[in-house]
C-alpha cells in the first residue's frame, strides 16, 4: 500500500469530492515541526486519511474476519502488534511530516501556486464548507459538512492548507516525472508498464448450466472450433455472431447475462484504474450502417476493431472469475483459448494492448505514472524524516481522540 502523501490527496478525493466536507475554526496546534506550529484540524484530517488506511490494511490482513458484524469494533483490535488507534494517531503524525517534506520539495523545486490556484483553493474550501450531500444519510445531527467537521475541530484553515498541500503534492511529482520533469519517465517505458500491468482481450461466455452429454459436447466442439478460427485470423465478430446464431437455435445455451457481450458501460472500478470500456464513439462515423440487414463485416470494417475489447490489470479481477482471470494472463498475446468452468465455457482471446493507443489518454498516462514513480517519491519523502524536528503537545494528542475523527470512515 502506498503511503506517501497522496494518501491524503486520494481520501480528499474521496471524502471531499464524494461527500463535500468542510471545516471549524480551531487553531490550536497539535505539534511543532521545525518551529513552525500545526494546526489541530491538519492533524484531524489526517486521522481520517490514517484511519482509512489502518481499515484497509486491516481488512487485507485479516480476510476471515467479518468487519461488519454487529458486535466488531475496529478499536478493539491491533495492526501490527499496536492499538488501533494508536497505529491511527502515529500515521497521522507521519502524514504530517510528509507534508511538511512535501513542501520544501515545492520549494526547492522554484514551484509556485498561481492567482488560480489559490482562488481554486478558496472556492472548494467554501463549497466543502457548505456542502450538505449525503450527510443526512449518515445521521451525525448537522445540516452541513461544516457544521459537522467543526464539530471534530476541523477548520476552514486547516482544511484550505491541506487542499494545497494535495496540489503541491502532484506538481512536486510531474515536476519530478512528468514528460518536462527532472527524472522524466519516458513513452516507452509508461508503454511497458501498461503491456506488462493490463491486459486487453475479448470473450464469451458459453454457459454448461444443466446440459445433458450430448449437448455439452455439442458445445465443447464448438468451442474448440471457435478457437481454432480466431487463431487461424478470423475476425472475433464473425465468431460472436456465429456464437448468438447457436444460441438462438438452441435454448438450452441462452444466457441473457452473457459476459462476452460488447459492453460501453465504461469502467466501474474505484481504484483509479483506467476506463477499460474501449468503446470507440461511432455516432457521427457515416461509415457505420444503421441497416439491421447490412453485413456489417463487409461493409465496416471498423467491426470487429475494439467493439469487443475488454481491460484488466493483473490481479485484479472485474469481468471473469479469479481462476479464469488468471488463465487468461498466461494465453500469449494474440492467440485465443477456452477454459471451462462448473457453470460456463469461456472463450478468450488475448490482444496485444498497445494497438489500443486510445487507451493511453493524458488521464491514464498520468495514472501509470504514479504506478510507476510514487514509491520513489515516498522513498525521497521519507528519507527527509531526519531533517525533521518533531515536538508534540500531548495534551492536544489526547484530546484529539481517533474514535472521533474516524467515525464516518469507519
Amino acid at each position: 500500500m502506498k503511503t506517501r502523501i497522496t494518501a491524503i490527496i486520494i481520501a480528499a478525493a474521496m471524502i471531499l469530492g464524494t461527500l463535500g466536507m468542510s471545516a471549524c475554526a480551531d487553531t490550536r496546534y497539535v505539534m511543532t515541526i521545525n518551529g513552525e506550529e500545526v494546526r489541530a484540524g491538519e492533524y484531524i484530517y489526517a486521522q481520517l486519511t490514517a484511519a482509512q488506511e489502518a481499515a484497509m490494511i486491516f481488512i487485507d490482513t485479516n480476510p476471515d474476519i467479518d468487519t461488519n458484524a454487529g458486535d466488531f469494533n475496529y478499536f478493539r483490535q491491533e495492526l501490527d502488534g499496536i492499538p488501533f488507534g494508536d497505529w491511527i494517531n502515529n500515521r497521522a503524525i507521519e502524514l504530517l511530516k510528509e507534508m511538511r517534506i512535501t513542501a520544501e520539495l515545492f520549494d526547492e523545486l522554484g514551484l509556485s501556486l498561481s492567482d488560480d490556484d489559490e482562488n481554486a483553493i478558496r472556492r472548494n474550501t467554501e463549497g466543502f464548507w457548505a456542502s450538505t450531500e449525503g450527510i443526512d444519510t449518515l445521521n451525525l445531527g448537522f445540516n452541513t459538512w461544516g457544521g459537522f467537521y467543526e464539530s471534530i475541530g476541523i477548520g476552514k484553515a486547516s482544511l484550505s492548507a491541506i487542499l494545497s498541500y494535495s496540489l503541491m503534492s502532484e506538481m512536486v511529482f510531474f515536476a519530478l516525472y512528468g514528460a518536462d520533469g527532472i527524472e522524466a519517465v519516458s513513452e516507452a517505458e509508461i508503454k511497458a508498464f501498461f503491456a506488462e500491468e493490463f491486459m486487453r482481450f475479448r470473450m464469451i461466455g458459453l454457459s454448461t448450466h444443466d446440459l445433458d452429454e450430448d449437448q455439452m459436447t455439442e458445445l465443447e466442439v464448438l468451442a474448440a472450433d471457435f478457437v481454432v478460427r480466431l487463431n487461424a485470423g478470423e475476425a472475433f465478430a464473425i465468431i460472436y455472431d456465429d456464437y448468438v446464431d447457436f444460441v438462438e437455435e438452441r435454448d438450452y445455451v441462452a444466457d441473457e447475462d452473457n459476459p462476452g457481450e460488447p459492453d460501453d458501460s465504461g469502467d466501474p472500478d474505484d481504484s483509479g484504474e483506467p476506463d477499460d470500456s474501449g468503446e470507440p464513439d461511432d455516432s457521427d462515423d457515416p461509415d457505420k450502417s444503421d441497416d439491421p440487414d447490412e453485413d456489417e463485416t463487409d461493409e465496416n470494417p471498423q467491426y470487429d476493431s475494439n467493439e469487443f475489447d475488454l481491460l484488466e490489470r493483473k490481479g485484479y479481477p472485474q469481468y471473469l472469475p479469479e481462476d479464469v482471470h488468471n488463465f487468461l494472463a498466461d494465453i500469449v498475446s494474440g492467440t485465443a483459448d477456452t477454459y471451462k468452468t462448473e457453470e460456463n465455457i469461456f472463450l478468450l482471446q488475448r490482444l496485444d494492448i498497445l494497438e489500443r493507443e486510445d487507451w493511453l489518454d493524458e488521464s491514464t498516462v498520468n495514472f501509470l505514472l504514479h504506478e510507476i514513480k510514487d514509491d520513489e517519491l515516498e522513498e525521497k519523502i521519507r528519507a527527509g524524516f531526519d531533517t525533521l524536528e518533531v515536538i508534540l503537545n500531548q495534551a492536544a494528542i489526547r484530546r484529539y481522540k481517533p474514535e472521533n475523527a474516524a467515525r464516518i470512515v469507519l
